[in-house]
């Protein structure tokens, strides 16, 4: 019907199973057709057709570089989520999907990761946030303490992941010597058309 939400999935050869979410514009039988016909017109306020199954990867901080083969056609938004499993703080972390330069097209947050508590950063398009989570639940936005460094030093360009292969790290600062911390990261794979 006329205004109804649709969700469209295709399955190709080529890629993973993709969706796309629109509403129905109109809905128009062919009354001179031998066999039930109709044309249908669907409006998509998104674009890109989105993977269904999310990624995921995980890793500690400081460790060497995880090769991520990212086989979408258009870029795409990022969720990393950092923890502390060793019950020393940390503070200063960079979520770095690496270019030539590991500075570029970074998020330096400082954020104080204490005890059962987390640090999220997510570079979705009209989902963004950097925040911490206290271990009581309380979340603390960190978007205006944080830095964001791009290719043209500039400092609104927040970290994508786009076709290719792209190297991917956390790094945080150490505190009384002890550095490492467990992230999470989370994307779905867009593709401009199938």
């Amino acid at each position: 019907m006329p205004k109804y939400k649709v969700r469209m999935v295709f399955e190709t050869t080529e890629f993973p199973p993709v969706e796309i979410y629109g509403y129905v514009e109109s809905n128009e039988p062919n009354m001179f057709s031998k066999e039930p016909e109709h044309q249908i017109s669907i409006i998509c306020p998104e674009t890109n057709f989105k993977s269904i199954d999310p990624t995921n990867i995980s890793g500690e901080t400081n460790q060497s570089p995880i090769e991520i083969d990212y086989k979408g056609t258009v870029e795409t938004g990022i969720v990393v989520v950092v923890t502390n499993p060793n019950n020393y703080p940390t503070s200063n972390i960079w979520f770095r999907p690496q270019v030539n330069d590991p500075l570029i097209n970074s998020i330096n947050v400082p954020a104080w990761v204490g005890i059962n508590e987390t640090a999220e950063v997510s570079s979705i398009p009209g989902d963004k946030y950097i925040n911490h989570i206290g271990s009581t639940g309380i979340v603390t936005s960190l978007v205006s303490s944080s830095l964001l460094i791009d290719d043209n030093d500039r400092f609104d360009r927040w970290p994508m992941i786009g076709p290719g292969t792209v190297d991917f790290s956390v790094l945080s600062e150490p505190s009384g010597g002890y550095s490492t911390r467990s992230w999470a990261l989370e994307y779905y794979e867009m593709f401009g058309s199938l």
